[in-house]
């Protein structure tokens, strides 16, 4: 992003109002906290403001403050930028930048080079006045009323008034579309019940909940049941707050209205030209095969168009299939610090030799068999594993999908015991699980095993998925053998 061109001098002051921005925000039920720093202030990660500016959701930074004309304010962007990058990547934040200056690109640009001379990437520039750096998203806004503005950036002006609406669409543009907008007022509808949960959880439990503990400590730790035990009372909020099912057509035709399918090749219908089938698909999106049947009398003969529809919409290039997929499957590693622990549902990889391509598995160890496990004095605990296929035979399976180096993998669950199951041997650490070690800085994890010495970590699945995997493969070793007429077991089989 180039620099502009220098500005003419600044003209009087605009008046600054604190009492109307406080205002503004009370009107949208919203908390504003002003906080005037002194001359020189200190930016750092331990200072005040930072503390203050890193917890927020929304910073509204004043690029005139002290007359410094945002030499002040680049140290804190920066490392608000870099704490949500580096240190905090669940994190998301919107940082206003409120001006006087008339050329409001010119003061991005300043923040874009800014960030790129401490090595902070800039992914997204929107409109030469919105930047995206990682989970944080900066936009620039001017004060009213200040000469010399260019008439496109009047659009950028805002009252101090109206300032907090401002802000609010802002946030709401960052989190745009059905699934983040949905997750929102799913946090939202918590936040708002935050008083009904902790009610379920009062002090006088403490006691039975003691004497819980004391009853299961053999073999396990009440204290690791607790968030499974308030996730499910969050939950039943969400559940309870969902929307109705008209709302949620709604929701659905709006979103399909919004689409990009213009390369659609789904329903491939003879005469059909490309608005007709966009619009047929649009149908089909929105309400499903019967609703596209009855507007547009069509019949879906082709197994292909979920392929066809995801590659309309450019899943081969952004994996957004992909992604919903694992997101459907895998327990998110928020902390990616910290090191995985091995375990019922655990996804892993190996090679067998240098040039081989990974091999995957799947860990089958029960819950409570891999934690309180004996260690030290060469202590070893063995681990089952079945084997995972990276392509699918044709017969019935269960599917997997896992991110990998560059993009993600598809892995099917089938096969039988004698060709699919192994065992390997590992050292549990002090903690009493087997905890992977992690490969220098990366975000690589391995464990090391009797018979693999490098079995690396790449997904843990919800305790669901990895239930319903064990599931079919104990129906593998329950199958019976008996002696039957072959002809009579083909025939049952579809085969004669």
């Amino acid at each position: 992003m180039a620099t502009a061109g220098s500005e003419a001098a600044r003209d009087e002051p605009v008046p600054y109002h604190p009492k109307r921005l406080v205002e503004s925000f009370a009107k949208e039920g919203m908390v504003c906290a002003l906080y005037e720093p002194v001359a020189n202030f200190a930016t750092d990660c331990n200072s005040d403001l930072f503390k203050l500016c890193e917890r927020a959701d929304v910073v509204i930074l004043d690029w005139d403050l002290f007359q410094e004309d945002g030499r002040n304010i680049l140290p804190l962007i920066q490392n608000l930028v870099d704490q949500s990058q580096n240190s905090v990547p669940h994190r998301s934040s919107l940082c206003v930048i409120y001006t006087t200056r008339p050329d409001l690109a010119r003061v991005a640009s300043a923040i874009y080079d800014h960030l790129q001379q401490k090595a902070l990437t800039v992914q997204d520039v929107h409109d030469r006045t919105t930047l995206v750096a990682g989970a944080t998203r900066i936009i620039v806004l001017g004060k009213p009323n200040v000469p010399g503005r260019p008439e496109e950036q009047k659009s950028l002006e805002v009252l101090e008034e109206n300032l907090a609406e401002r802000v609010i669409d802002e946030f709401a543009r960052m989190h745009s579309g059905i699934l983040p907008s949905y997750a929102l007022y799913g946090m939202a509808s918590v936040r708002h019940n935050s008083k009904k949960i902790l009610d379920k959880f009062h002090s006088d439990q403490d006691g039975p909940f003691l004497l819980h503990r004391a009853l299961l400590l053999e073999k396990e730790d009440a204290f690791e049941q607790l968030p499974e035990l308030i996730a499910e009372e969050v939950l039943a909020v969400m559940l309870d707050n969902q929307l109705d099912s008209a709302e949620a057509s709604k929701v659905a035709r709006d979103a399909c209205a919004k689409l990009n399918l213009s390369n659609v090749t789904w329903p491939a219908i003879d005469g059909k030209k490309q608005d007709e089938r966009e619009k047929i698909a649009r149908t089909y999106l929105g309400g499903g095969l019967e609703a596209a049947k009855s507007q547009h009398k069509v019949a879906v003969k082709d197994m292909q168009y979920p392929a066809r529809l995801h590659a309309s919409m450019g899943c081969d290039q952004t994996f957004a299939d992909k992604k919903l997929a694992a997101l459907f499957s895998l327990r998110t590693n928020y902390f990616e610090s910290d090191s995985p622990a091995l375990g019922f549902g655990t996804v892993v990889r190996w090679r067998t030799g240098d040039n081989l391509a990974f091999k995957y598995g799947l860990c089958l160890m029960p819950v409570c068999d891999s934690v309180r496990l004996k260690s030290g004095d060469n202590s070893r605990t063995s681990f089952p594993f079945w084997e995972l296929k990276t392509s699918n035979d044709g017969g019935t399976t269960r599917g997997i999908v896992v991110p990998i180096e560059n993009g993600y993998l598809e892995l099917f669950a089938s096969g039988k015991p004698r060709d699919m199951l192994w065992i390997d041997r590992f050292a549990p650490a002090t903690s009493g699980m087997v905890l992977a070690k992690q490969d220098g800085n990366s975000k690589t994890f391995y464990f090391i095993g009797d018979a693999i010495p490098r079995l690396e970590w790449v997904a843990q699945l919800k305790p669901s998925h990895a239930q319903r995997v064990a599931h079919d493969i104990g129906h593998s070793f329950s199958r019976v053998g008996v002696l039957e007429a072959e002809w009579l077991r083909l025939k049952t089989e579809g085969k004669s």
